[in-house]
């Protein structure tokens, strides 16, 4: 279980998409469908947010990510 499902939280498919800085941390995050603006969502930006990376070359990158909270 997932420290963002609590009894009767939405469940099921979604996706996520964090987008890196150049030196590396999270610049922006966005959420879709259907947990978007939910707790749940709120819980799993939370997550995401503290994801890091090394410095990047080139232009700063973008991780596409779908997810699956059990039913």
């Amino acid at each position: 279980r997932s420290e963002c499902q609590a009894p009767g939280s939405l469940r099921g498919p979604g996706s996520i998409r964090v987008a890196f800085n150049k030196g590396g941390g999270v610049a922006k995050i966005t959420i879709g469908p259907p947990y978007a603006e939910t707790p749940e969502g709120a819980c799993i930006l939370n997550q995401f947010g503290r994801a890091q990376m090394g410095p990047i070359r080139g232009a700063p990158g973008t991780v596409n990510y779908v997810f699956n909270m059990p039913k």
